[in-house]
């Protein structure tokens, strides 16, 4: 019996009990570093900050995620959504130069992103931030709570886990035991009963995050746009549920004022079981393809609130997504 973590190549994992000297999940600066699993094998490198491509020279967008923005399984941080969504904008259709950062980092969530936007993002007095959630930020909120992870010492410790969680690690009988025997869920570890408040709590959380968010955009005199972006296995396998989750969503951000932008909605239209491996990697690993970071890309561009930053005709979206 396997984790998702070790399917995808990259050994055991969980986020209960994790302790950070910082409130930040960041890669080192400076530094050159592996995207790599049985699926792909990419050398990035990060700039003085910690993500991943050059330092921008004028900042006009800041983009803010997980590895779905960073550009994990794209073969470089040009083929990353951020870069593919600034050559969009600033190459083809604009005389003007955009500006898009990626803040992107592999394993964080919108929580943490929205504390780092809150701490560390005015300094770039960007016109738009855009946050991606997906449903990996479920597992992750559940596994490492809410705002009060960040501990006023500036350190971050994440919700314990369970009593048997180094059994679990190391031995699939304890694995079989617990998952079929106590019933409880093998990628949370959390009774099967308790799963679905869990995850109704985890949404709360992230729809808190981009109300917050929001609001701090609001106070740099930045333009907001939340993003939900689907898994290519739930434009496969699972449509009608998440499209009902990210109708739920979607209802309570713009109910309290948020843009939101449902990629679902769009993606489901080009993504199906028949084609999703020209998208994505598929075999092991979740991640999209520098295809699919086109495809998210030029969705995004076609949004309101990123052509709302110029003034000129708002071309169709099948234009958007030519070469």
């Amino acid at each position: 019996m396997r984790t998702f973590s070790e399917i995808a190549g990259n050994g055991w994992s969980s986020s209960f009990g994790y302790d950070n000297d910082r409130h930040y999940h960041l890669h080192s600066p400076n530094n050159s570093f592996r995207n790599s699993n049985p699926d792909f094998d990419f050398e990035h490198t990060t700039n003085s900050l910690g993500f991943v491509g050059p330092m921008p020279e004028k900042v006009k967008i800041v983009f803010l995620g997980d590895s779905f923005v960073e550009g994990v399984g794209a073969a470089s941080p040009d083929s990353s959504c951020p870069k593919l969504l600034q050559d969009i904008l600033g190459m083809k259709y604009f005389d003007m130069r955009t500006e898009v950062l990626n803040f992107g980092v592999g394993g964080s969530d919108v929580i943490y992103a929205t504390k780092y936007l809150r701490d560390s993002t005015v300094r770039f007095a960007p016109d738009l931030v855009i946050l991606m959630y997906n449903n990996s930020d479920v597992f992750d909120i559940i596994q490492r709570g809410g705002k009060e992870r960040f501990r006023e010492d500036g350190t971050t410790r994440y919700r314990s886990g369970p009593w048997f969680l180094p059994l679990f690690r190391y031995s699939h009988l304890v694995r079989l035991i617990v998952v079929n025997g106590f019933q409880y869920d093998a990628e949370l570890l959390i009774p099967n009963s308790e799963v679905p408040a869990e995850i109704e709590w985890s949404w709360g959380q992230a729809i808190a995050s981009g109300i917050e968010a929001k609001q701090i955009c609001d106070e740099m005199g930045a333009d907001f746009l939340f993003v939900l972006m689907p898994f290519w296995t739930e434009l496969t396998n699972q449509r009608a549920e998440v499209s009902k989750q990210f109708s739920y969503m979607s209802e309570a951000l713009e109910g309290a004022g948020v843009p939101t932008l449902n990629l679902y909605d769009s993606m489901s239209q080009f993504i199906n079981h028949d084609n999703f491996t020209y998208y994505s990697w598929w075999k092991h690993d979740g991640q999209f393809k520098r295809t699919g970071y086109q495809l998210m890309a030029g969705i995004v561009a076609d949004s309101e609130p990123v052509w709302s930053l110029y003034s000129v005709p708002h071309p169709h979206i099948g234009e958007l997504l030519k070469d």
